[in-house]
């Protein structure tokens, strides 16, 4: 009789632990699939034209960088602008879709000249400091 319960408390241990890991795997598959459509949404908000740059990051971390050309059903596809390659990606492959090529030009303006007026603010406050007629 112990023989009996023994062997069915193991079934359905068993049984209990395959299922948990097929609930598991599905919610992996709605993870993906939520990520797929937040990227083709995104692409779609984008839109296409040379002015659409993009930087797109891959599964396998691959990055592809340019504007976007065409938008299809189930991919896009981005034209690089130097050299005007195409690359066809399927939002499945996309891990991360960014606006844009970097700091807008005017940003990098004011980053170099914020720095540089903090560069010379400190050599004249520390100039005066440390120089003086005899020596510098």
């Amino acid at each position: 009789m112990f023989k009996k319960y023994l062997v069915l408390s193991i079934i359905v241990l068993v049984f209990n632990s395959v299922g948990v890991r097929l609930v598991f795997s599905q919610t992996q598959d709605d993870k993906s699939i939520k990520l797929t459509e937040k990227i083709k949404t995104k692409v779609t908000k984008i839109g296409v034209g040379e002015k659409s740059k993009v930087r797109v990051e891959l599964r396998n971390q691959t990055k592809v960088k340019g504007y976007i050309s065409a938008i299809d059903g189930d991919s896009f596809t981005v034209t690089d602008k130097k050299t005007g390659a195409t690359t066809k990606i399927e939002y499945a492959q996309t891990q991360k879709v960014m606006r844009g090529d970097g700091f807008p030009r005017g940003a990098t303006i004011g980053i170099i000249a914020g720095l540089a007026v903090t560069a010379t603010i400190l050599l004249v406050i520390f100039g005066k400091r440390y120089c003086n007629e005899a020596a510098c």
